[in-house]
């Protein structure tokens, strides 16, 4: 559970603040004219305060603003325990139960030789959807020698989200673009 005042997250059961990291924002335009945006980052522990109950250090952070940028509501995504990171989140064209939804990406770092990327499909509030990880190693099965990081993504009009980041296997010296397709 996060509790917020301002921008500031803590950690509700020790009243410690975590360190916060915003990467993307995206408007919310809603039939109730009252507008307001979402955003993606990360929210990590922090050892100065004292707020270290986030497993793996990291977990990818979504947050709701009011049209005035007050934090309406703020959901954080443990993804098997790892290091998670959100990259990009928009506005998507799918509707799920009459409510708009957004996409977002990001990154799963659960070992010090593998990251898997993520994307997911959630409501305004930070309910998911659906939540996907991917890992495309090149070396294949069990998919424990790679690091995959979805940094961008953009969706067409029939919902089709498309992806683009980096990939690079274990012991590799080049990084390798990472572009992929899902249908919605």
């Amino acid at each position: 559970v996060i509790t917020n005042i301002g921008y500031q997250f803590a950690d509700a059961g020790a009243a410690a603040w975590y360190h916060s990291y915003g990467n993307s924002i995206a408007e919310v335009l809603n039939t109730t004219n009252t507008g307001g945006y979402v955003t993606v980052g990360t929210v990590t522990n922090n050892t100065i305060t004292g707020a270290a109950a986030i497993l793996g250090n990291s977990d990818a952070l979504f947050t709701q603003l009011d049209a005035a940028g007050n934090v309406v509501s703020a959901m954080r995504y443990d993804i098997n325990g790892g290091q998670d990171q959100a990259w990009c989140t928009r506005k998507s064209a799918v509707i799920v139960n009459g409510l708009p939804t957004w996409i977002l990406c990001g990154q799963s770092k659960k070992t010090a030789n593998n990251t898997d990327c993520f994307v997911a499909r959630v409501f305004a509030n930070g309910t998911p959807v659906w939540f996907n990880r991917y890992n495309f190693d090149p070396g294949g099965a069990p998919f424990n020698s790679v690091h995959n990081i979805a940094k961008q993504l953009c969706e067409d009009v029939a919902g089709n989200i498309y992806v683009a980041g980096t990939l690079q296997d274990a012991g590799a010296v080049n990084i390798d673009g990472l572009a992929f397709r899902l249908t919605p």
